[in-house]
């Protein structure tokens, strides 16, 4: 099943790395023994199971396996999976939303807005000069949206009980029928549902989480129906859904190499707070990360001026303890 996103508008909490968290982090995850002045680590409410934006919810269960998946998974920034990660979670569980968790214990001061269920989790960052500007902006306030990143099974209809995408349910989410909007939950075979990864976004929903996808709800049926079906989306829609793949693919790379250039001239925390101003004014256009590429290269060049033709080769390794 293909990766969906919901994003959360839930502030990161201040918290201290505990003896048991830098034991839990040394033994699983870091090659060299990490000391508790070089960890940082943030509290997250990632999701819920309230209703969202999109008429849609996760049950329980689903948070339940989320909180299984998400420790060892990667914390990105706007769901980048082509860049290394900013942090790696390495605890989670599910809690309600007073702070309490299942069995009615606290959760050490957790609290979340609203009601229902939360998936908690821990992340942590080795501090570098690198990453002190993305530490700065989540301890001020300002990175303060989050969204996971998840597999699913089903989805389905909360007025006939059938899978809203594999062509069964005939209504569509968030239009009304007699009287009663459509709402849909997620569902399924829990064995293949999965958190792939958590990100700092540029804005979350007012409340609950958006799926970025479309906002066209019958487009997006029409397309993921086919699609789970073995069905191709109609040939009239081919084109544009290929250009508008192709434009999406170019600026991820682009900011591949956006970051490439910037930890080449040391000018990762000037950059990151470009993109940033960029994301938050809704104006990352290809145009827009060409200049900013464009100029990063030039910067290269006159760090690294080339001196003659030749060529260079390089091999994977595997990352091993000293």
């Amino acid at each position: 099943m293909e990766i969906r996103s919901k994003e959360f508008a839930v502030r990161a909490e201040l918290t201290e790395v505990s003896e048991a968290d830098l034991e839990l982090i040394n033994r699983s995850f870091a090659l060299r023994p990490l000391t508790a002045e070089q960890v940082y680590v943030r509290r997250i409410a990632l999701c819920n199971d309230q209703y969202d934006r999109t008429q849609e919810r996760f049950p329980r269960s689903y948070l339940e396996r989320f909180a299984e998946t998400l420790p060892g998974k990667p914390l990105l920034a706007h769901h980048d999976r082509h860049s290394y990660p900013v942090g790696r979670f390495f605890r989670a569980e599910v809690g309600t939303g007073d702070g309490a968790r299942a069995d009615g214990t606290p959760t050490d001061g957790i609290r979340a807005e609203g009601s229902g269920n939360w998936l908690y989790c821990w992340v942590y960052l080795v501090k570098t000069p690198a990453n002190e500007e993305i530490r700065a902006q989540i301890d001020g306030g300002v990175y303060s949206h989050v969204s996971i990143g998840f597999r699913w099974a089903d989805l389905r209809c909360d007025l006939c009980g059938k899978s809203y995408f594999r062509g069964d349910c005939p209504h569509v989410i968030g239009q009304e029928y007699e009287g009663r909007v459509a709402t849909a939950t997620y569902g399924g075979d829990l064995g293949r549902v999965e958190a792939v990864e958590g990100s700092l976004v540029y804005l979350g929903a007012q409340y609950g989480a958006v799926v970025t996808k479309s906002d066209d709800r019958q487009a997006e049926k029409e397309c993921l129906n086919g699609c789970l079906n073995g069905k191709h989306p109609p040939k009239e829609n081919a084109p544009a859904s290929g250009l508008a793949d192709d434009g999406t693919l170019y600026r991820i790379d682009l900011r591949r190499e956006i970051g490439r250039l910037a930890a080449c001239v040391r000018a990762e925390a000037e950059v990151a707070g470009r993109l940033t101003s960029l994301d938050a004014a809704g104006d990352v256009t290809a145009s827009r990360l060409k200049e900013l590429h464009d100029e990063l290269q030039k910067r290269f060049d006159a760090v690294f001026p080339v001196s003659g033709i030749g060529g260079t080769a390089s091999v994977g390794t595997e990352l091993v303890p000293a």
